[in-house]
């Protein structure tokens, strides 16, 4: 098993990549309450509440999305978070151990990797902005 040290070595090095590509860290608390778990709807985003001021502080670190594409991207991360949470959280102790520190790493990876992303020319030529 990994020591801690070596893995907080690692995360910092990975952070310190993304840095280096203009993506900033900021601690925030999310507050789970009955509408956590609801299906997102496209103008959830919009509306003033905890994913909204998420939405606020994630898009001000990602200037290469504009707002619609921002939307977007933040819309398909959350469905991805939630669709991976509720698959993972049906295997045998799904969240202790070194399997659930690999799946924790590994979706923030990936989470990290749909924000900061380059929009391809293909993308963007798709993209009405009523998505």
């Amino acid at each position: 098993m990994e020591k801690f040290e070596e893995y907080l070595v690692r995360r910092i090095d990975k952070n310190k990549k993304l840095s280096e590509k203009g993506v900033s860290f900021e601690t925030l608390t999310l507050n789970i309450g009955l509408g956590t778990f609801s299906p997102l709807r496209n103008d959830v985003v919009e509306e003033n509440n905890s994913i909204r001021v998420i939405a606020e502080l994630l898009k001000d670190k990602l200037p290469h999305l504009d707002e619609q594409m921002f939307k977007n991207r933040y819309i398909t991360v959350v469905r991805f978070l939630g669709l991976s949470l509720a698959n993972h959280s049906k295997e045998k102790n799904a969240f202790r151990g070194p399997n659930a520190d690999f799946f924790i790493s590994n979706v923030l990876d990936l989470l990290a990797g749909l924000f900061t992303a380059e929009v391809s020319d293909e993308t963007r030529r798709n993209f009405d902005g009523s998505n």
